[in-house]
């Protein structure tokens, strides 16, 4: 039985099936409360945590805040500005944007940040060239 086409899937959907292929740990819809008091909220927290006795969701092993901006409209420059300062604060190893555009200066602005940025096309090409055609 097939499932939903990539290209109909959700943004969500597909950056899901990305990084459970790539083996990672991943909590959902997780808010997490900064240095700052301020409170944060990420699509996903992901880790790849190697040891048996460690239990998904232990802070200690949280690495990377995601955050899917399933917009029909380019990912600008203050989105990763304030995605950058939300990773500061709550003190993750780093941050993964997902969206449908990006544009230029918010892509240069990310990779000085140390930020990754996939596109729905560069997910979908990614698990496409895994031989998943559908989710």
């Amino acid at each position: 039985m097939a499932g939903i086409p990539l290209k109909e899937a959700s943004l969500e959907s597909i950056t899901r099936k990305f990084f459970q292929v790539k083996g990672f740990i991943i909590r959902e819809k997780v808010r997490l409360r900064g240095k700052t008091s301020q409170n944060h909220e990420f699509n996903m927290l992901l880790s790849q945590s190697g040891d048996k006795g460690s239990k998904a969701g232990n802070p200690e092993d949280i690495g990377y805040g995601v955050l899917i901006k399933d917009w029909k409209r380019s990912i600008g420059v203050n989105v990763i500005i304030k995605f950058d300062q939300m990773i500061e604060d709550v003190g993750l190893e780093g941050g993964i944007i997902v969206g449908n555009d990006f544009s230029a200066n918010a892509q240069n602005f990310a990779k000085k940040c140390g930020i990754v940025s996939y596109s729905r096309g560069e997910l979908v090409s990614l698990l496409r060239s895994w031989n998943i055609e559908d989710l």
